[in-house]
């Protein structure tokens, strides 16, 4: 019985488990590329505020947007749902970015997501 659960969870995740592996490469990738640019803080800094930031909001997006077609394909077959809270709106910045409060977003975001 444990085996088919790994084996479910594991099919579960799997599309998930792909894009971490391939957001690890390019963040590898990435960062060495800042950090052949600039010493090792202004490029952990630069990489962390600007590339990783603007990257994740891009990945959070699309996997936002993925679970709308996913909730719109079950509303057609009948699905109701709960009213949800109204999220807390965020300012955007110059650059375009949204302005986070830390890490804690994050993980919000994609325990929201899951």
């Amino acid at each position: 019985m444990v085996a088919e659960e790994i084996a479910e969870i594991q099919d579960e995740y799997a599309e998930l488990l792909e894009l971490l592996e391939s957001l690890i490469e390019e963040f590898e990738t990435t960062f060495e590329t800042f950090d052949e640019a600039t010493d090792g803080l202004d490029s952990m800094i630069t990489f962390w505020n600007g590339y990783w930031v603007w990257r994740m909001d891009e990945v959070l997006s699309e996997l936002s947007r993925a679970g709308e077609a996913s909730k719109a394909a079950a509303e057609d077959v009948g699905v109701v749902w709960d009213p949800q809270p109204e999220r807390e709106t965020h300012e955007r910045e110059p650059h375009g970015r949204r302005d986070r409060k830390g890490w804690d977003y994050y993980f919000q975001q994609i325990e929201e997501i899951e």
